[in-house]
């Protein structure tokens, strides 16, 4: 129309905020004794962190739920033997596992990662 007219005194500017789903994880923490591990893994916003895999047992028997609340920040997730790896575990003193870490952010996309893992017994 004409004949509006108007100003913005300082100026404007728009954020826009995304999920972010980026993930790391580390190096694994091995606990001889009872042959399991503790995997850190970092996250760079708030959201769920589930762990899965065949032979090791999932988040909801050694953390008391499916996934784990976390970020942004730092966690660590515990990876426990079952069935065969359990048992190969016992006998020899060592397994290997694959593990998949997945991180999906509040509102964002899923990230999910393999990760090898070596676990070891002393055996005795």
């Amino acid at each position: 129309f004409s004949g509006d007219s108007g100003s913005i005194s300082g100026g404007w500017s728009l954020t826009v905020n995304a999920p972010d789903n980026t993930m790391t994880t580390g190096k694994p923490k091995l606990n001889k004794k009872k042959g399991t591990a503790q995997v850190p893994v970092t996250v760079g916003d708030s959201g769920q962190v589930s762990l899965a895999g065949k032979g090791v047992a999932t988040l909801a028997s050694t953390q008391a739920a499916k996934s784990v609340a976390v970020g942004p920040g730092t966690t660590m997730l515990r990876v426990k033997p079952e069935g065969k790896t359990k048992r190969k575990l016992n006998s020899t003193g060592k397994a290997k596992v694959t593990v998949t870490i997945t991180f999906t952010p509040t509102g964002g996309t899923p990230n999910a990662q393999p990760k090898k893992l070596k676990l070891k017994k002393q055996l005795g």
